[in-house]
């Protein structure tokens, strides 16, 4: 997988697709929320993740708005943790790895 900047048009088209259901507006910086978008076979995945803690909660009212947004109701959620420092957790990463199968709207451009 290929770790894409913020300021990848990839990442940002995802961004502004879902900045009303994330609120990432206030989570833009050093430690905002990181987006890691990745192409699969049958769609993408959309890897949401921040220091200490995970950004957003996977509720059956975010993966329905998310069902909206792409145009699809197969939407797979796996958690992501990624340990940080022993003592205080720098560098630590929590969130949520969403699967995007077979969009049929709102593809973003690779």
């Amino acid at each position: 997988m290929k770790k894409k900047s913020p300021s990848n048009p990839t990442v940002d088209f995802i961004v502004n697709l879902l900045e009303p259901l994330l609120d990432v507006a206030h989570h833009r910086g050093i430690e905002g929320i990181d987006f890691e978008v990745t192409q699969t076979s049958e769609g993408f995945d959309i890897q949401c993740t921040r220091m200490y803690d995970s950004p957003i909660k996977p509720d059956l009212d975010t993966l329905m708005r998310l069902a909206d947004i792409f145009g699809t109701r197969k939407i797979d959620v796996d958690n992501y943790s990624a340990q940080g420092c022993e003592t205080c957790d720098y560098g630590s990463a929590y969130g949520y790895t969403f699967n995007i199968i077979k969009p049929t709207k709102n593809i973003p451009p690779f």
